[in-house]
């Protein structure tokens, strides 16, 4: 299953906007500086994609990713590493009430923040609010934190709630339960999924108004990259766990999609075989519109890239084709292989006396070259390579009439060269060089 396949909404549990950075943790600077870099923690880092140069996380931006990754909607939750967003959070629910969900957040750091949380629960702007438990030393059970809570539960507030790995807050948040039945909360980041008693947090959510979503879960296999089946296992084990109507997905954008792209940050689940369709549709949209209380979703269309195209498609297969059932044998013989478009790697000495092959074929030209010299080009089957294909019918032909060309210059060029190089040092890859060329 793919994007391009979807019958049904998708909603991100987890998600981060600001105009610029400009705070202090633990006493260091945080704040925004050029293309998509930040000073944190006193290191400049890529703390969102290179492209956003000015550093403004908006939710116009946002929503362009939305809609192409087909989400429907999303939760814009808040951390102290951001500083508080609270006004712009405000304003982005105000401009498209169907598609976000925003949570405020006060720094809970300081004693006596009730009041302003007072303000905050009351005015109607927001539908939850955040705690950053992770960077927060004080309990989460003190008496100014479960007076909150009582204010959020009587208003049908939900409690965005991430939690620290080594799961001290644990009987904390079980007392926060106890004393709350009706409060809905969310814990963050999948119970931080890759340290040791992460399931302590996901057990969390067998209390029936607590949710686990998995914002950062990608980040958190980051080791491992795409496909993620490290974290499409763990969804599973969770999901045996606690129940797949319990979790939840989140995408912690903007800062994951500095290594994948947004769409990547779910459709490893789509693909996946270890869980089932109704599943799928649970955990990627379902159970977040029923936790938070979206309505009136609509699943954006789906928009084709430039690149599907059945010209293509069909020089993509032919290139593949042509590859495999060429280098396959030239293997298992032992031969000295074919160079083909963009799909090549050398060695440096090939270059040392520079790039020499300036023909319309030079892949052709560089194979001839290997040749003669009594050198050899491998193949190598597990490789992957990106190639630029034709996409109109008119371009194709171009191409094709350009290569004939080529390669004739490369028969006019080398055939002479590579069949005295034969007679003075015979081999199999050179006889099949020139019966090819």
């Amino acid at each position: 299953m793919t994007a391009k396949d979807l019958d049904f909404e998708i909603i991100d549990a987890h998600s981060h906007l600001w105009l610029s950075q400009d705070t202090v943790v633990d006493g260091k600077p945080i704040r925004t500086l050029r293309n998509g870099r930040s000073l944190f923690f006193g290191e400049e880092v890529q703390m969102i994609p290179p492209f956003m140069i000015d550093g403004r996380n908006s939710a116009d931006v946002f929503l362009s990713n939305m809609d192409y990754a087909r989400v429907s909607a999303a939760v814009v939750v808040q951390e102290f590493i951001d500083g508080p967003q609270n006004e712009y959070l405000a304003e982005v629910k105000r401009g498209w009430p169907d598609r976000f969900k925003v949570c405020a957040m006060c720094d809970f750091r300081q004693p006596g923040f009730l009041a302003d949380a007072g303000c905050l629960i009351d005015c109607d702007a927001y539908d939850g609010i955040a705690i950053p438990g992770h960077r927060l030393a004080r309990p989460l059970n003190d008496p100014e934190m479960m007076a909150m809570y009582s204010r959020m539960e009587r208003n049908g507030m939900f409690l965005s709630l991430c939690l620290h790995e080594d799961n001290h807050q644990l009987g904390e948040v079980e007392d926060i339960v106890r004393s709350f039945p009706d409060l809905k909360i969310a814990i963050g980041h999948f119970g931080m999924v890759t340290t040791p008693g992460w399931m302590d947090q996901i057990r969390l959510a067998r209390h029936p108004n607590v949710y686990v979503e998995s914002g950062g879960i990608t980040w958190l296999f980051n080791s491992e990259f795409y496909p993620f089946e490290g974290a499409v296992r763990a969804i599973r084990q969770a999901a045996d766990e606690v129940g797949v109507e319990k979790l939840m997905w989140g995408s912690d954008y903007p800062r994951t999609i500095t290594a994948i792209t947004y769409r990547m940050s779910f459709d490893f689940v789509l693909k996946s075989d270890l869980l089932t369709y109704e599943e799928k549709r649970l955990f990627l949209g379902e159970n977040a519109r029923r936790f938070y209380g979206f309505e009136n979703l609509v699943l954006p269309p789906y928009v084709k890239n430039m690149s599907e195209h059945w010209v293509a498609a069909m020089c993509g297969i032919h290139l593949h084709e042509v590859s495999v059932s060429n280098g396959r044998p030239r293997s298992v013989f032992n031969s000295s292989n074919w160079g083909r478009g963009c799909g090549m790697a050398f060695r440096s000495y090939i270059f040392h006396d520079g790039w020499k092959w300036i023909g319309l074929t030079e892949d052709a030209d560089i194979t001839m070259e290997i040749g003669i010299n009594n050198q050899k080009a491998g193949y190598c089957e597990a490789a992957e390579f990106y190639d630029e294909q034709p996409t109109h019918f008119y371009l194709y032909v171009r191409q094709r009439l350009r290569w004939s060309k080529g390669r004739l210059s490369t028969f006019w060029n080398y055939f002479g060269r590579c069949l005295k190089s034969f007679f003075h040092k015979p081999t199999w890859s050179k006889y099949d060089y020139m019966v090819s060329i």
